[in-house]
């Protein structure tokens, strides 16, 4: 008897957030087994207790009014949050399966939580990849500073639009999509004038003069009007799914994915096997499309895929062939391959693909009838490209930095690096010629735009410099204060520019990741600023505010800005909480943060900004 009554206590031991969340405890187990919690509370990494009284049951009666009631909270809040998902449709889904499957029995209890989250997951579908350490994408320690700042944890789930983190539903074949030739004619045109002046990699001429029965130019084709698509207004360039009855443009995501499509329908299997030089160019053209659309971080994929291919036939030397159209095709089809990859990588936290000093071509030149001062911009983007790749190569070091505060001799090599890639910029600022130099008149659009363009980079590229110090203690607090202001006045100064850029060219999205890193980077310096006590001044809100606008300006056509609008509204959330949400889906939903910081008096505790936790892909 007494043996009975004691399988009987253990089979109702279950910890308060097991009780209160309706799910299986394996405390007894896991007692067992010497460990002090269970393994829900350990994973969410919260207290495993036992201090609440277990409820007496309700009624079968009770019980199902406040499961109506419940659902009908979730359905309702599900609407308002996410007025895009198709919550019946979701609701069929899962009743179709729950037909489907057997009685649930004790030893699958476990399921039921995962099944909850995968329902949930199926609403917000996104890439799955990995980031690295230092990817300007990991926001843990940035959410950590946030909450420290302002008492509170957010919601990131009560900021998500599902039109930017639901799976799309384009075409994935070209099936029946056989453009005009007056279309072809205009988005080539558009690649050109446009991306062709800031990425130059074909030559006018050349491509002009392709032969139209070469499976090469064909793809080449292919992908030159899948990018000016990009910066099109005509719907014959989008997706069914985004036209309307009517024939107009619902919205600008898809634009240019039939061409892309084409591309692949006679793209070659295995490149590799043989990699020429029109590999290498539709690989960056490639890449540059896919930079736009959802898979996002495939385009570092590509690049690096081409870059590879590029060292295998030996592009990254200087190896004349007399023929000197040839010869700079495929300096610029290496250069375009490397800008691409040390830029996603950079984004991405990733190693380059190619070490840097294997590298020994030329630079890009311009041809007779080319523009000198495109060349001359694309090289001096290609600069500030390496002194990002280099800044992440020494500063972003988790054991350097990790060991800098207390360590006086990695502290004093810190500070000599930092001083170093401020050196070179200060240096590549001065040496740019009078017409690509900033200045508030407006000149010719094609100047005006390389000129913001490369401008941007050159603040996005500073704020990468002194991101990790904005927060800096111990032998390196001497950086915090010129970190941090550093740090603002890139953002100001971004927001100023971006003001200019996006009055000249409503379309392009090439900056909307420098206004991504500078925007967040601002907000931690007015989160630091706040924690010390410090004055935050209404220009940098302003700053913030530029920028998150221009962001949000960007949607219509950047699938990649609704996602990183949204996270930016999530990070300036001062009033969302997170329980409420967690309790009314009464399911085990992984918080955003694991943990909640109390306690904001120890400025040496706060989080490195390179010592970055993934709790999901932004990308």
């Amino acid at each position: 008897m007494e043996i009975q009554k004691k399988r009987r206590i253990s089979k109702i031991r279950v910890c308060d957030v097991c009780r209160r969340r309706k799910l299986k405890c394996d405390i007894e187990e896991r007692l067992d087994a010497n460990h002090s919690s269970c393994s829900r509370c350990e994973q969410s990494e919260i207290d495993c207790l036992f201090e609440e009284a277990p409820a007496r049951g309700k009624k079968y009666k009770e019980m199902y009014a406040d499961l109506e009631a419940k659902h009908a909270e979730v359905v309702d809040l599900l609407h308002r949050l996410h007025p895009g998902i198709d919550v019946d449709g979701l609701q069929a889904n899962l009743s179709t399966h729950a037909v489907a499957m057997p009685a649930i029995s004790d030893d699958k209890e476990d399921n039921e939580a995962e099944a909850s989250r995968d329902f949930l997951r199926s609403a917000h579908a996104h890439d799955p990849r990995v980031l690295g350490s230092a990817s300007v994408f990991k926001l843990k320690s940035v959410e950590k500073i946030r909450e420290m700042a302002l008492g509170r944890a957010s919601s990131f789930n009560a900021h998500q639009r599902s039109q930017y983190w639901s799976s799309v539903v384009w075409k994935s074949t070209d099936e029946g999509f056989d453009p005009p030739q007056d279309l072809i004619d205009s988005l080539v045109d558009i690649y050109f004038n446009n991306t062709g002046m800031y990425r130059p990699l074909l030559h006018r001429q050349t491509f002009r003069e392709g032969n139209p029965l070469d499976p090469d130019h064909q793809r080449t084709l292919w992908l030159v009007c899948a990018i000016g698509s990009r910066l099109s207004d005509d719907p014959r360039v989008l997706d069914s799914s985004e036209v309307g009855p009517n024939g107009r443009a619902l919205a600008y995501h898809s634009a240019g994915w039939p061409f892309f499509m084409k591309f692949v329908s006679i793209a070659k299997p295995l490149p590799a096997l043989s990699p020429s030089l029109a590999d290498l160019q539709q690989s960056a053209l490639a890449a540059v499309f896919l930079h736009s659309l959802p898979s996002h971080s495939s385009s570092w994929t590509i690049a690096a895929q081409g870059l590879v291919m590029a060292k295998d036939i030996g592009v990254h030397f200087n190896k004349g062939s007399g023929d000197m159209v040839k010869d700079e095709l495929r300096r610029r089809a290496f250069w375009n391959l490397y800008q691409i990859d040390g830029e996603m990588s950079t984004y991405l936290g990733r190693d380059s693909t190619i070490d840097e000093r294997l590298i020994k071509v030329d630079r890009p030149r311009a041809l007779p009838d080319e523009s000198a001062q495109d060349i001359y911009t694309y090289n001096a983007f290609i600069d500030l490209i390496i002194i990002a790749r280099n800044a992440l190569d020494s500063l972003y070091d988790n054991d350097l930095l990790g060991d800098a505060p207390s360590d006086a001799t990695k502290a004093q090599q810190v500070v000599h690096n930092v001083a170093e890639l401020d050196g070179r910029l200060d240096r590549w600022i001065v040496s740019q010629p009078d017409v690509l130099r900033w200045r508030d008149d407006r000149g010719d659009c094609r100047t005006v735009t390389q000129r913001c363009n490369n401008m941007c980079l050159y603040l996005m590229v500073q704020t990468l410099v002194h991101r990790p110090f904005v927060n800096a203690a111990g032998n390196l607090r001497s950086l915090s204060l010129t970190s941090s202001a550093i740090c603002v006045n890139a953002a100001q100064s971004l927001a100023h520019v971006i003001k200019v850029f996006g009055e000249i060219d409503p379309r392009t999205d090439t900056v909307v990741t420098y206004a991504f890193i500078c925007c967040v980077t601002a907000l931690v310096c007015k989160w630091t600023a706040k924690l010390k006590g410090a004055i935050v001044f209404e220009e940098l809100d302003r700053a913030v505010d530029t920028l998150h606008s221009y962001i949000t300006s960007r949607e219509s056509r950047y699938y990649v800005a609704g996602r990183l609008s949204d996270i930016i509204t999530w990070l300036r959330d001062e009033h969302g909480r997170i329980d409420s949400i967690e309790e009314l889906f009464n399911a085990d939903i992984e918080s955003m943060l694991n943990s909640t910081i109390s306690s904001a008096h120890f400025f040496n505790t706060l989080p490195s900004l390179t010592s970055l936790e993934d709790y999901g892909t932004f990308t």
